[in-house]
């Protein structure tokens, strides 16, 4: 399993069973798109999805840490009232542990994993980074704030000199 096994399952477990039939319909119809995932081992991951589901596109995310569920997000109206697993969520996991070349690439085998540069360290934090920005970045487009617009623009400073 690319999954740490407790995780898929408590996704799973918090789903009906027609809600576990639909996530596993959206993934055999190829309406799963994984975007981006870090992935270091079954226990550690962070993975961007869209979800294709009837006319609607749903952006999601789940992230663990240490074998638990860090965080999880999804646009979806049960998300949005449960703030819990939904469908979604549970479907980026399916296109995950499903998909051959993911098995491949993250299989146990610690031959085929090549070495962590320093530029993949950070790749979470510019992943965080770019989502806020971007949300942000939507929301002042779609004028939700009253007043002033006001544009933010991304700034990171590096200080070399702590550089360890």
């Amino acid at each position: 399993m690319v999954i740490n096994e407790k995780v898929f399952n408590e996704i799973k477990d918090s789903l009906t069973i027609d809600e576990v039939n639909r996530a596993n319909e959206l993934y055999e119809n190829g309406r799963v798109k994984l975007n981006k995932i870090n992935y270091t081992n079954q226990d550690n991951f962070v993975v961007y999805a869209e979800i294709r589901d009837g006319n609607s596109l749903y952006k999601s995310y789940l992230s663990v840490s240490n074998g638990e569920i860090l965080d999880l997000n999804c646009d979806c109206d049960k998300y949005k009232s449960t703030f819990g697993a939904c469908l979604h969520i549970y479907s980026i996991a399916v296109a995950l542990n499903n998909n051959k070349l993911y098995q491949n690439l993250f299989s146990g085998n610690e031959d085929n994993k090549d070495d962590v540069s320093e530029k993949d360290k950070y790749r979470l934090f510019r992943q965080m980074l770019n989502s806020f920005y971007n949300d942000e970045q939507k929301a002042v487009n779609d004028k939700v704030y009253s007043g002033l617009l006001y544009e933010i623009k991304t700034i990171l400073f590096f200080d070399t000199d702590l550089k360890n």
